[in-house]
């Protein structure tokens, strides 16, 4: 007798509890297997591919919840603020405590040799979610008129300026003086003063 067809159900309930153990095993380690995933379910080796179709499946699903974990956070810690200014220093700091409260959900989403995004859209879509946080807050900032600049450009650049801090400090870079700490609101400010904002 042949094994019974997976319900839809059954599998969206394998596959959440498969990324919840996952992510547990990133927490203490830097890689993860199929079989050492399976062990820590209490299941056979080859059951995980009946619910993905590969190991890279399986760990997009993986960065797709971080990303949707990031993005709560950041929106969390926004939903308290009304000051379009503050919005944006808030989503900076709340970048970096984030990363720095859960590093390896931080290593996943941004670890390099990632496969191409366009072919797992999920995982894609909840990228794209978390960085439209930070767009929002700069864009927010840019509408109650303190700020004259090219949204996104800006946007960007706060992005790109908040996680190489971030990665240098999970790398242990700052080591002459320095701290993410010192630099994430310094960074911040000066981004906003060059982008037209008057403190």
């Amino acid at each position: 007798m042949g094994r019974p067809a997976l319900s839809q159900a059954g599998i969206a309930a394998f596959r959440a509890r498969a990324v919840a153990v996952a992510l547990d095993l990133f927490a203490t380690q830097s890689e993860v297997s199929l079989r050492q995933l399976a062990k820590a379910m209490g299941v056979s080796p080859t059951t995980p591919y009946r619910y993905f179709e590969s190991k890279e499946e399986l760990f997009m699903a993986v960065r797709a919840t971080c990303y949707e974990r990031f993005a709560a956070v950041l929106e969390a810690r926004l939903s308290v603020i009304d000051d379009p200014i503050d919005r944006v220093f808030e989503v900076a700091a709340a970048y970096h405590d984030h990363a720095c409260e859960h590093p390896a959900e931080f290593r996943l989403m941004f670890q390099l040799g990632q496969p191409d995004p366009q072919a797992y859209p999920t995982a894609h879509a909840a990228g794209v979610a978390s960085w439209q946080v930070v767009l929002g807050a700069v864009e927010g900032a840019a509408q109650a008129g303190h700020l004259e600049a090219d949204v996104e450009h800006l946007a960007h650049l706060l992005w790109s300026g908040v996680h190489g801090i971030v990665s240098l400090s999970l790398s242990n870079r700052f080591t002459v003086g320095q701290s993410a700490e010192d630099l994430i609101r310094p960074m911040t400010s000066a981004l906003l003063r060059a982008h037209g904002w008057t403190p």
